[in-house]
């Protein structure tokens, strides 16, 4: 045989070999990427409630479904228990207890005192820096013993009369824009008159941890139920400081 007959045989053994080997590559890792997930990328199931036994089902069904995309049995099992025991510490800290929120007195006292320690840090005369704390934590208390009173639905209708007023009588260069304001004026008169029935505290404080649960998973995030939890303990919180009228959709 010649030698250009034998070196013209070598690129194309080397080509088959490396497409194999390449093939091979693949192979192993859609077993690795289907079977055994990667314990640290979202091993864990991400059940929606806490309620008992659910993350014993959901590591159940983590690892039925790991061992029936060809996955190692005695890893899938390991990762299993690996996720029940991750998912059973995410649902113990999202069901303790959480602190009562601290009265608007009490964090008025903490704003003095931190503009007050901000002021004699800055070099601030010392009696002058106590004054100004008296004076914040007055108006600050103030507040809290006579709330502003929410604009009435009226008012925002007002609101936006008193936008057209200034932008549109007498003409306009934007007749567009005044066209929305009416628009918008109209509407507003419409829902003071007619508003909507508002759904219960339950029903809005659930779905916000409905909502906050599907964003937080949609991205692939972690201690989802337990950040859910958080943002439907503080909806709950907002209801408890105001009885009867919690977080309502704006007319």
């Amino acid at each position: 045989m010649s030698t250009r007959s034998r070196h013209g045989r070598w690129p194309l053994f080397t080509a088959l070999a490396l497409t194999a080997a390449f093939a091979a590559g693949l192979l192993a890792s859609s077993v690795q990427a289907q079977g055994e997930p990667n314990p640290g990328r979202g091993i864990g199931p991400k059940p929606t409630r806490c309620e008992e036994g659910a993350c014993q089902k959901h590591a159940d069904a983590f690892e039925a479904r790991c061992v029936a995309a060809g996955g190692d049995a005695e890893k899938c099992a390991e990762r299993a228990a690996k996720a029940l025991e991750q998912c059973t510490k995410q649902c113990e800290r999202a069901t303790q207890p959480k602190p009562e929120p601290r009265s608007c007195e009490a964090r008025c006292d903490d704003a003095a005192q931190k503009a007050y320690d901000r002021c004699i840090d800055k070099g601030g005369d010392p009696a002058a820096c106590e004054t100004r704390k008296t004076e914040m934590l007055t108006k600050c208390q103030d507040r809290c013993a006579n709330p502003p009173a929410k604009p009435s639905c009226e008012d925002r209708c007002a609101a936006l009369q008193a936008q057209y007023d200034k932008h549109c009588t007498g003409g306009s260069d934007d007749p567009a824009r005044c066209a929305r304001l009416a628009e918008a004026i109209a509407e507003c008169h419409d829902r003071c008159a007619n508003p909507p029935a508002a759904p219960s505290c339950e029903t809005r404080c659930q779905a916000v941890y409905d909502n906050a649960l599907a964003a937080c998973e949609a991205k692939g995030g972690e201690r989802c139920v337990e950040r859910a939890t958080k943002a439907k303990e503080q909806c709950e919180a907002r209801c408890a400081r105001e009885p009867g009228s919690g977080p309502k959709p704006r007319p």
